[in-house]
């Protein structure tokens, strides 16, 4: 049975049966329908559905590989049209994160240990029934450093992992953001390993969902707040203009970041546990405090990157030369 570029193999009449519309249908139908079954994207590759992984954002993760190399192992996120994350990702690879952009920028700045990026492997939609499905190729990775924490049962990490996974993140939000665009959603999670000798220094930043395009030179000033019951982002992490309806700037991936350091070093944030409404206060109480907050908890050695996310002006870059400087002055 085919449905465009969706070969379905084998799969029970009574699952097509209880396949209507709506939430429990879609999920049914990305969970257990779509597994042993190909997708082709645009280019004609051939991708093999093995396993579901997880959800992701608006859509569910897949373990697949291409057909007549099954050993060479890939993860494909697949979301309905109607959800515009993934077309967010796909423009961010193909626009952003590609190979003349990034070997321009390393030519311009010879002395980064470590950049690199996803590369999207592939990309296409197909039809089921009466839904369309949008899909991405993308190389699978070890392991998230969440999963890596959670793995070994690390509550924290040590000054000199913090340091070298922070630099690299610095490094490659310096390109993104040279090229106009936010990342906003930066978290363990969104963090994986290049490979499983798992260094440090050799991280990699994913999932470019939320990602938007800033241009500081159209940016006047900063929009008014307001608060909004919800954010733009991961609650835990997001920057506190994600909770106030204000469109994510550059040094909002860097508030991110030190919420991470905050978390790597201590174990905990204040807001895990609390409403929007008051994550967004006890946010705003860690930015009024955040000196006394690094005193208490013997984080003074970073204080240099708090102080450039809470101090850097809404239309301006942050300093990144400093921020990397001083963190490899930190580690070695």
């Amino acid at each position: 049975m085919r449905w465009n570029n969706l070969d379905m193999n084998d799969i029970d009449s009574e699952f097509f049966n209880s396949v209507i519309t709506g939430n429990r249908a879609t999920r049914m139908m990305l969970t257990q329908g779509f597994l042993d079954s190909k997708v082709r994207d645009k280019n004609g590759v051939l991708w093999i559905l093995e396993k579901y992984l997880s959800k992701g954002g608006m859509g569910k993760i897949y373990i697949a590989h291409k057909m007549n190399t099954p050993k060479q192992k890939v993860v494909i996120k697949m979301e309905e049209m109607k959800n515009n994350t993934l077309s967010t990702e796909i423009n961010v690879y193909q626009n952003i994160l590609e190979t003349t952009k990034l070997q321009k920028w390393k030519s311009m700045k010879k002395d980064i240990e470590f950049l690199h990026f996803p590369k999207m492997m592939g990309s296409g939609t197909f039809n089921f029934r009466d839904l369309r499905f949008r899909f991405l190729v993308i190389p699978k990775f070890p392991i998230s450093l969440q999963n890596f924490m959670f793995k070994y049962n690390l509550k924290k990490l040590t000054l000199i992992e913090i340091c070298q996974i922070t630099k690299t993140l610095i490094n490659s939000l310096q390109f993104l953001h040279y090229n106009k665009y936010v990342h906003a959603d930066i978290k363990s999670d969104n963090i994986v390993f290049l490979d499983e000798n798992y260094d440090a220094l050799q991280i990699i930043m994913i999932d470019y969902g939320l990602a938007h395009l800033f241009d500081i030179s159209k940016v006047i000033r900063k929009p008014m707040e307001k608060f909004n019951d919800g954010c733009s982002g991961t609650k835990h992490y997001c920057s506190i203009n994600a909770h106030t309806g204000v469109k994510a700037c550059f040094v909002d991936d860097i508030e991110s970041i030190c919420y991470n350091i905050f978390e790597w070093v201590t174990g905990s944030l204040d807001w895990m546990r609390t409403n929007h409404r008051e994550t967004l206060k006890k946010k705003k109480e860690f930015r009024t405090n955040y000196k006394n907050k690094l005193q208490i908890y013997k984080l003074t050695k970073f204080d240099f990157i708090f102080t450039v996310a809470y101090k850097t002006p809404y239309n301006e870059y942050p300093d990144y030369d400093l921020m990397i400087d001083n963190l490899y002055k930190l580690y070695t």
